[in-house]
C-alpha cells in the first residue's frame, strides 16, 4: 500500500509503502507525480520503506521504471528512508547515477525521518 504522507507540499511530495503494492495503487501513485509534474518544473521526493514494504508484479515494476525513463529529468531530490541494508546499499549506487542527470539522491534511517523531510524539501 502507498499512502501520501500530510507534509506533502506543493512541488515536494511524500510516501510511505507498506506492504505489497499492486499495479493500481502504483498507477495511482504514478498519477499523482504526474499531476504535480504539471504545476512545477521539478519535484521532490521523500519515500518511507516500511518493514513489510514489497514491489510485488513485475508488471509494477515495469510500469515504475517506464514511467521514471521517461521523467527523470523533471525530479531534484530523492530521500528514501529504510532500515534495510539492501535499500541503504542501492540507493548509494544510484545516488551515483542520478548525480549525473542532476538528480539528488540520499538514504536515511528511519530515526531520520525528520531530518530526510528537511533535506528534501529545501
Amino acid at each position: 500500500m502507498i499512502n501520501e504522507l500530510a507534509q506533502s507540499n506543493g512541488a515536494t511530495l511524500a510516501f510511505e509503502i507498506i506492504g505489497k503494492v499492486s499495479l493500481e495503487q502504483q498507477q495511482a501513485w504514478i498519477k499523482k507525480f504526474d499531476e504535480r509534474i504539471k504545476q512545477h518544473e521539478k519535484i521532490s521526493v521523500m519515500i518511507i520503506f516500511g518493514e513489510t514494504a514489497t514491489i510485488g508484479k513485475p508488471s509494477v515494476i515495469y510500469e515504475d521504471i517506464k514511467w521514471i525513463v521517461k521523467h527523470f529529468k523533471r525530479f531534484n531530490k530523492i530521500a528514501v528512508i529504510s532500515g534495510s541494508t539492501l535499500w541503504k546499499f542501492l540507493i548509494t549506487v544510484d545516488s551515483y547515477f542520478a548525480k549525473m542527470v542532476g538528480i539528488n539522491e540520499k538514504h536515511f534511517q528511519p530515526t531520520e525521518a525528520k531530518v530526510a523531510w528537511e533535506w528534501v524539501s529545501h
